[in-house]
């Protein structure tokens, strides 16, 4: 615990730097060595009463909800693995996660995600544990005077409207479908 406690006092990107209390539950790893370590980097050390969960409630349904939706299904080979599951998670409670005390919103959402019309995509952490939905950018092309744009309920509306109005940029006739081309044209276009 004395090497955890180095760590998180450290100078230079110690998570207690520049902290002024370390409020903690009773826990038997919050040894005395630990404690004088932190009273030596100007941290004091804040004792929760004892069975009063209540008190620090946010870390404690942090914990398990990391615990339950993430580390309890994962076997873990060591630290290395247990950072990258960590760091994956937290990124996901944060952008990605719908929470319930916020009204199912989530925290800091993408500003890209929001509003969209596009198709539904899905993105994957810790191989398909944790998934993600959000609606992509809706495609938009220019033709003539359409803007076609992807949705579920006109998507093959849209796509006839810009085919039509864009009838004359692709050298076809409304009336007829197509129109022919000049030999010259097809070689030139060919070439292009």
């Amino acid at each position: 615990m004395s090497q955890t406690g180095r760590n998180l006092t450290d100078a230079v990107d110690g998570i207690l730097k520049d902290k002024c209390d370390l409020i903690h539950d009773r826990d038997p790893l919050f040894t005395a060595e630990f404690l004088h370590m932190l009273g030596e980097a100007g941290v004091k050390s804040v004792k929760l009463p004892p069975r009063s969960p209540n008190l620090n409630a946010y870390a404690e349904r942090f914990v398990r909800t990391i615990k339950e939706s993430c580390l309890e299904r994962m076997i873990l080979f060591g630290e290395e693995s247990l950072r990258i599951a960590v760091q994956s998670f937290v990124a996901h409670y944060h952008t990605e996660r719908n929470h319930q005390g916020l009204s199912n919103q989530i925290i800091n959402p993408e500003p890209d995600h929001i509003g969209n019309k596009g198709s539904v995509q899905r993105r994957q952490r810790l191989g398909g544990m944790l998934n993600y939905y959000y609606r992509n950018r809706s495609l938009s092309w220019c033709g003539n005077l359409a803007l076609l744009r992807i949705d579920p309920q006109g998507a093959v509306a849209s796509l006839l409207k810009l085919i039509i109005t864009s009838a004359p940029l692709w050298g076809m006739s409304k009336a007829t479908g197509i129109k022919p081309r000049a030999p010259s044209e097809s070689a030139t276009l060919g070439q292009s």
